[in-house]
């Protein structure tokens, strides 16, 4: 069974759905996420940035997503929603795993989902990142915002900037063991 397995032919298989995939109509809702993170999460820390004349530190809003828990919920589902149709089996599949072998092609299907799952993080990653290199900073340490926004502006504690990023996290992590 193994003798007709080719990692090349393989991956040449999950390249092509993958390129399938990418340009898939649905790819729509994950600009929708985006802007959904983008205002939900971004806008609330860049605003406390602003208020306090303090830059962020550029992980900071990723940390902030992944602890959230409204985010951490819808970020999955979007997901699931984008693989509705995994594996896609069109009217071409069967003849297209006759001619790269059963083997093949699952493995293929393998490769596409790790490099679906990953191409979808980094694209939240980067959706969180970016907005901030122009105003951000580079450290592995918190920002002011961050650990003395609440003490500051009393008076905005309650702000959703400041629940996003709460003090057990910034008292026992640095930035980049929170980020991973």
């Amino acid at each position: 069974m193994m003798k007709n397995f080719s990692l090349k032919q393989s991956f040449f298989c999950a390249r092509a759905e993958f390129i399938k995939w990418v340009c898939d109509a649905r790819m729509i809702i994950l600009g929708v996420l985006l802007i959904f993170i983008y205002s939900f999460a971004i806008e609330p820390l860049k605003s406390n940035a602003e208020l306090m004349g303090e830059p962020l530190n550029i992980l900071e809003p990723f940390i902030a997503i992944a602890n959230s828990g409204a985010i951490l919920l819808i970020i999955p589902l979007v997901f699931l929603t984008l693989i509705a149709d995994f594996p896609k089996i069109d009217t071409n599949t069967v003849f297209y795993i006759m001619r790269v072998g059963r083997l093949n092609w699952l493995f293929g299907q393998l490769l596409k989902l790790i490099f679906m799952a990953l191409s979808y993080l980094a694209v939240i990653f980067l959706g969180a990142v970016l907005p901030m290199l122009s105003d951000g900073f580079w450290y592995n340490g918190w920002s002011d915002v961050a650990t003395k926004f609440a003490s500051r502006f009393p008076e905005h504690s309650g702000n959703f900037g400041v629940q996003l990023l709460p003090e057990n996290l910034y008292n026992q992590l640095t930035v980049f063991s929170a980020a991973v």
